[in-house]
C-alpha cells in the first residue's frame, strides 16, 4: 500500500531530490486565515522560495495540503489551504514542467499524510502538525512561522524541543525563508543524524508529561 502511494502521487524520482512545502492561510501576510481571494502580491514570498529551490538548488517542489474538509458523506475535500496552493500552482504553471513543481493527486488521512511527508528529502511546514510528522520520522524540517497576526509561540516551542531553532522562518521576509531553506538543505544530513539522537529525548518528555498528568489527575480522585 505505502509503494502505491507513492507511485500514484509520483513523489519518489530518481534524478532530483523533492522537497515538500506546506502552506495554510496562517502563513500569508493578511489575516483572516480562511481570506478569499487574495492578491498576488501575498504570494511572492513563496513564489521566491519556490523558485530559489527549483532554479537554484534544483530540486522538485511538491505543494501539499495538511489541511482538508469533509463533507457531509465524511468525504474528504479540498479545505482553505488547497485554494492557497492551487493558486500558486496557477501563478507558476508557465514556468516549471509538472515533473518539477506539483500537488497531491488525492485526499489523505493523517497516517497516509505522514507516509507521504516520510518520502521528502526535505520538508518546510507552515503547520505545526505536518512539521512534526516530519521531525518525527528524522526529515530535516524546516518550520514556518504565521505570518500575519495573532502570532503563534508554539513553532517556536515546537522547535526547542527539538532543537532546531535556527530552521524556523518568518514568511514575511523572503530572504530569511531561502536563508533558512538554504541552510537547511546544506545541513540535511547533520539533521538527520540529530533527529535521531534528539528523538528519543523528546518520547521521553512526552512520556513523563503523561505520567504527571495520570499522576495528577488520580490525586483529585
Amino acid at each position: 500500500e505505502t509503494f502505491a502511494l507513492i507511485e500514484q502521487e509520483h513523489i519518489s524520482h530518481n534524478e532530483k531530490a523533492t522537497v515538500g512545502i506546506i502552506i495554510c492561510g496562517w502563513n500569508m501576510p493578511e489575516g483572516p486565515y480562511n481570506k478569499w481571494p487574495r492578491r498576488t502580491e501575498e504570494y511572492k514570498n513563496f513564489i521566491a522560495l519556490i523558485r530559489y529551490l527549483i532554479d537554484k538548488i534544483g530540486v522538485r517542489v511538491c505543494l501539499m495540503s495538511h489541511q482538508n474538509k469533509v463533507t457531509a458523506d465524511l468525504e474528504l475535500t479540498k479545505g482553505n489551504d488547497h485554494k492557497i496552493i492551487d493558486e500558486i500552482l496557477n501563478l507558476l504553471k508557465n514556468d516549471y514542467a509538472p515533473e518539477d513543481l506539483f500537488t497531491l493527486k488525492h485526499f489523505y488521512n493523517a497516517a497516509q499524510s505522514k507516509t507521504i511527508i516520510e518520502q521528502f528529502d526535505m520538508l518546510m511546514s507552515g503547520r505545526i502538525h505536518g512539521a512534526v510528522q516530519g521531525l518525527s520520522q528524522f526529515v530535516p524540517t524546516a518550520i514556518i512561522e504565521y505570518g500575519h497576526e495573532p502570532k503563534a509561540h508554539k513553532h517556536r516551542g515546537f522547535a526547542k524541543v527539538y532543537e532546531v531553532e535556527e530552521y524556523v522562518c518568518n514568511p514575511a521576509d523572503e530572504q530569511e525563508m531561502i536563508r533558512v531553506a538554504t541552510k537547511l538543505w546544506e545541513d540535511r544530513e547533520k539533521v538527520k543524524i540529530h533527529l535521531h539522537s534528539q528523538i528519543p529525548k523528546v518520547q521521553e518528555l512526552a512520556n513523563y508529561t503523561f505520567r504527571l498528568l495520570h499522576q495528577l489527575t488520580s490525586e483529585g480522585k
